[in-house]
């Protein structure tokens, strides 16, 4: 992505947010990387949990990936969907409707179907 691109985003409010995931989970750290490169998230990053003992303490706590904002605040489950839309140029627009169309409950319990049916060392091939 071109600086001008990236200074656009920067200075718009979009990107700039940190994604904590489950490492051993191939499944997640392909997701992932597939929302941050294709939602077009300049300046955000992915980790795997593990490798940040608080935020280990909070995706263990939550049973949940961990999003956190340009703010500083931690999201869970579908609220950290909606935090990952609002963070992206391209699907920004999206996460209004969202709540329109998945309640906030619909979209946990969607959010516990998928986490809780995933291996826990689930593998994706690269």
């Amino acid at each position: 992505m071109s600086n001008a691109i990236a200074h656009f985003f920067h200075t718009h409010g979009f990107g700039g947010i940190v994604i904590y995931y489950d490492g051993p989970c191939g499944f997640c750290k392909h997701a992932v990387y597939s929302f941050v490169k294709y939602g077009l998230l300049s300046e955000s990053t992915c980790t795997p949990a593990q490798d940040v003992p608080a935020m280990r303490v909070l995706m263990e706590q939550h049973d949940s990936w961990v999003v956190v904002d340009r703010r500083g605040v931690p999201h869970f489950e579908f609220d950290a969907g909606i935090a990952l839309m609002r963070a992206s140029p391209v699907l920004f627009w999206l996460a209004p409707f969202i709540h329109i169309i998945i309640p906030s409950s619909i979209g946990h319990a969607l959010y516990r179907f998928v986490a809780d049916h995933r291996p826990r060392t689930c593998v994706v091939p690269d």
